[in-house]
C-alpha cells in the first residue's frame, strides 16, 4: 500500500513538473522579445589583412 502510494505521489509530481516545463516551453517559443542591438548596422568598408612591413623578420625561437 505505502509504495503504491509513493508511485502515485512521484507520478503526480512528474506530470506536474512535465506540464509546467511544457508552459514554459510554449511561452519563451511565441514570447519575442526585442533584442538590443549592441552594434547598429552601419555599412563597414573593410580592407584586406596587410602585416605592418616595418617589423623585421622574427625568426627567434622562444626556450622555455
Amino acid at each position: 500500500m505505502t509504495l503504491a502510494f509513493l508511485s502515485f505521489f512521484a507520478f503526480g509530481i512528474f506530470l506536474i513538473a512535465l506540464m509546467v516545463g511544457l508552459v514554459v516551453f510554449t511561452t519563451k517559443l511565441f514570447y519575442k522579445k526585442n533584442k538590443p542591438d549592441s552594434i547598429p548596422y552601419t555599412d563597414f568598408k573593410t580592407r584586406p589583412y596587410s602585416p605592418h612591413r616595418n617589423i623585421k623578420n622574427d625568426d627567434d625561437v622562444i626556450d622555455i
